[in-house]
């Protein structure tokens, strides 16, 4: 907390001066190859920091009566170094300690997705290792061609290659679960509940987008791909989270939905209002978590269907949950609103793709729908099942969500001096689109029951995501077959008889076909690159 008021003070001080420090530490001395450590202190990195700490340590308090206490030592190791790889990353302003930071978010992530130890947990944390790694190839590969100018500071980006954009790119598509690597996400939910606050409000997820929002300028092919990404994962969120049964999973898609947002305002060229929302995001959505947390605990269920309401034990949870699900809405006055109106306001203003808009302008009336839902659920008293186990009023577990709940209503207004001070021109009818859309999905949630086999069919397509998790797994585990194949083939050579073995497996139908496919893809690797260069 002290260490959070530091940083957020010294923040304050930087802003009205306008001034950025950056620190570096030379690790070596051949002018030809310049490694060096380097720090940045400035607008953006202060204020983030002090909120992955601030919601980090109420989060270790949540976990302190939430996780078992054999469990602790473990779960807290984790915990700390996962927060730590964040937070080397929202300060470095060097790719090679990115990496670092990069990689130490994909493998902590890995270990604590698959905390419960089964099936469902493992399954869980192999897609979200296989997606990442993904980004980390792109990392790598961005590396090498920046050592060729041998300048390795992501920032000052202005001779970087289309190629060397793109590939940080699809590295921040992939770390922030866009389309078409969006099947990940929910899939984490295995992690126990304060690891999904942690994740979901200003850590994982939010390493891409501050990598986009940190290089700041894009060629307008990049920010127009980014864009439509950004737009199909928000409407194909909002759509699946309108017919999931399961708490979890509705935040988490709440919270694919607004990365979503948060990356379209940078494809738009409105950084400071995507990181405006990304801290706005980040103080509700753990809120929510933290919630829903507290009442799988003491209902011992996820599926709405059976969490019993806390209206008559713990009304405050319920006035809590509510005040932050109208803040994921975006109603207005809550810290929600300032930033995702400020959004949508500069969309509609500066003729962005239509299609684009569209898109986004759904996922608004989606957000809505599916937020009522959930309140229509879970709110009303009604005795639905018996607890697996009885458990009472945890102060522990309440505190947290006390501390957070205020931050909901008010952050929005206490940091209006960190957004996009540009004038906005809207016609009347432009200024009421986002109120009437909210207001008609929120009678609209009520009246529709989904009950007619259409909506059945195209609702089990949704919650798939479309089938969006063979984009995900299949190419990889292709990949690592083919590579098992040839490990098998390269530790028999030298023997004399598995090295017939081997002979014979060279000449196997399946080898060929191996071997058809490995051309092919060569030639695509040589051919897409040159594309993208003459383009």
């Amino acid at each position: 907390m002290i260490m959070m008021m530091f940083l957020f003070t010294f923040n304050l001080t930087l802003k009205y001066d306008l001034k950025i420090f950056s620190l570096s530490w030379a690790l070596n001395t051949d002018p030809n190859l310049n490694m060096e450590i380097s720090l940045i202190l400035d607008w953006m990195s202060l204020p983030f920091a002090s909120t992955i700490i601030f919601i980090s340590s109420l989060i270790f308090i949540f976990s302190l009566s939430y996780i078992p206490k054999h469990n602790h030592k473990h779960f807290f190791l984790m915990m700390f170094l996962f927060v730590t790889s964040m937070l080397m990353l929202v300060f470095t302003d060097n790719m090679i300690m990115l990496i670092l930071g990069w990689d130490g978010l994909g493998l902590t992530s890995y270990i604590l997705v698959m905390f419960y130890q089964n099936a469902n947990s493992t399954a869980s944390g192999n897609i979200t290792i296989l997606s990442n790694r993904i980004g980390d190839m792109m990392i790598l590969m961005a590396i090498a061609l920046m050592s060729m100018t041998n300048n390795f500071h992501f920032m000052n980006n202005e001779n970087f290659t289309l190629l060397t954009t793109m590939m940080l790119l699809i590295a921040a598509v992939s770390k922030s679960a866009q389309f078409p690597l969006s099947a990940w996400l929910p899939a984490a939910m295995a992690a126990p509940t304060p690891i999904s606050a942690l994740v979901h409000s200003s850590t994982l997820v939010t390493a891409g987008t501050y990598i986009l929002m940190r290089i700041m300028s894009y060629p307008s092919s990049s920010a127009y791909i980014l864009m439509l990404l950004s737009s199909m994962t928000a409407f194909s969120a909002g759509l699946a989270a309108n017919w999931e049964q399961d708490m979890k999973k509705i935040i988490a898609l709440s919270t694919l939905s607004q990365i979503a947002l948060i990356s379209f305002a940078t494809s738009i060229g409105q950084p400071k209002l995507a990181f405006f929302h990304m801290n706005m995001h980040a103080m509700f959505k753990s809120t929510l978590f933290l919630n829903a947390g507290y009442l799988i605990h003491t209902s011992s269920y996820q599926d709405m269907r059976m969490i019993n309401s806390q209206q008559k034990n713990n009304p405050s949870i319920n006035v809590m949950m509510i005040i932050n699900s109208l803040a994921l809405m975006g109603l207005p006055f809550l810290s929600g609103y300032y930033s995702k109106d400020a959004i949508m306001e500069n969309m509609m203003m500066s003729f962005t793709n239509m299609l684009a808009s569209i898109l986004m302008i759904m996922t608004l009336g989606l957000t809505t729908s599916y937020t009522m839902r959930m309140m229509n659920l879970i709110i009303p008293y009604t005795k639905k099942n018996k607890p697996m186990s009885l458990i009472h009023h945890d102060k522990t577990m309440e505190m947290p969500i006390m501390m957070l709940t205020p931050l909901s209503i008010m952050a929005g207004t206490m940091t209006l001096w960190n957004s996009n001070n540009n004038m906005i021109i809207l016609s009347i009818s432009e200024k009421i689109t986002i109120s009437s859309i909210i207001s008609s999905s929120m009678l609209i949630s009520m009246m529709l029951q989904f009950k007619n086999t259409k909506f059945i069919h195209m609702g089990l397509k949704a919650i798939m995501l479309w089938n969006l998790h063979i984009s995900s797994t299949i190419p990889m585990l292709k990949t690592i077959k083919m590579g098992n194949k040839y490990q098998k083939l390269d530790s028999t050579w030298n023997e004399s008889n598995p090295s017939l073995y081997s002979f014979s497996t060279l000449y196997n139908s399946k080898t060929v076909m191996i071997h058809k496919n490995t051309f092919q893809t060569l030639i695509m690797l040589f051919l897409i690159p040159s594309l993208l260069i003459i383009l």
